[in-house]
């Protein structure tokens, strides 16, 4: 995972294929309920 800081109050988070495997994400439940997982990201 890598966080570069874009403002003072914004930030991108970078995270590989491991991160998400990690994290107990498979790459079929990724792109198969895609916007769960954005919201599960994001928030």
């Amino acid at each position: 995972m890598r966080v570069e800081r874009m403002t003072n109050e914004k930030f991108k988070i970078f995270l590989t294929f491991d991160d998400l495997m990690d994290r107990g994400l498979s790459r079929e439940e990724l792109w198969n309920d895609l916007p769960r997982y954005t919201e599960y990201l994001v928030t």
